[in-house]
């Protein structure tokens, strides 16, 4: 997600195959695992989101539905106008842009970044900016990425890196996060992971203070 133009023409193309007027098509066995994992994690319902390729947010259209506060806290970020059209029209405030390159004007305490990560060109620099935009330093970040490559044809703005558990390790340690936890899983016989970075004390605290 570095430039708004292939990627961006990419990321639009794909979601218009994609969204359908009756659904989406989507794995609905790794949207069953994020959506369980998120249940059981109550530090995030009322802590401001920011969700790094948010697509159409299907996940926070669910949540917002469910958990109060969860709408009011969240913001989403994409390179397809389709796919934040899409969310916006449920309701969320999600907005077309570049991360690294846009301005944002307030602090946040928690990134998601849902399939995000392998299409990264540089997460480091995406971890630095995510370190400048956290509240105190010490942000939630937590995201799912394939431990597979899928064919792409980058002449087209397509982009997917290999992540091994060293990348992930790497990048939550410059986003500022002290602790590290992750969970691979499979679907249909294709490997995932997920992970999350943390401060512990942090954690603890958030983690009593919630509504649902």
């Amino acid at each position: 997600m570095v430039a708004i133009n292939n990627q961006s023409k990419h990321w639009d193309r794909t979601w218009k195959d994609r969204i359908k007027p009756d659904r989406i098509e989507m794995n609905g066995g790794k949207f069953t695992v994020i959506m369980n994992f998120i249940w059981g994690k109550p530090e995030y319902f009322n802590a401001e989101k920011l969700d790094i390729g948010c697509g159409p947010a299907l996940h926070s259209q669910i949540l917002a539905q469910r958990i109060i506060g969860w709408r009011d806290t969240w913001t989403g970020i994409d390179l397809s106008e389709t796919a934040v059209k899409f969310a916006s029209n449920a309701g969320l405030n999600a907005f077309f842009g570049n991360f690294l390159e846009y301005d944002f004007t307030k602090k946040y305490d928690a990134f998601i970044l849902w399939d995000t990560l392998e299409h990264i060109e540089n997460p480091l620099k995406v971890a630095e900016k995510i370190h400048k935009l956290s509240r105190d330093g010490k942000p939630y970040v937590v995201g799912n990425v394939p431990l597979y490559l899928s064919p792409t044809d980058e002449s087209v703005g397509a982009v997917e890196r290999p992540i091994f558990i060293n990348i992930i390790h790497q990048f939550l340690s410059e986003c500022g996060c002290s602790k590290v936890w992750t969970r691979i899983y499979g679907i249909c016989g294709l490997p995932y992971m997920l992970f999350e970075g943390f401060d512990p004390q942090k954690k603890a605290k958030d983690a009593t203070i919630c509504s649902i």
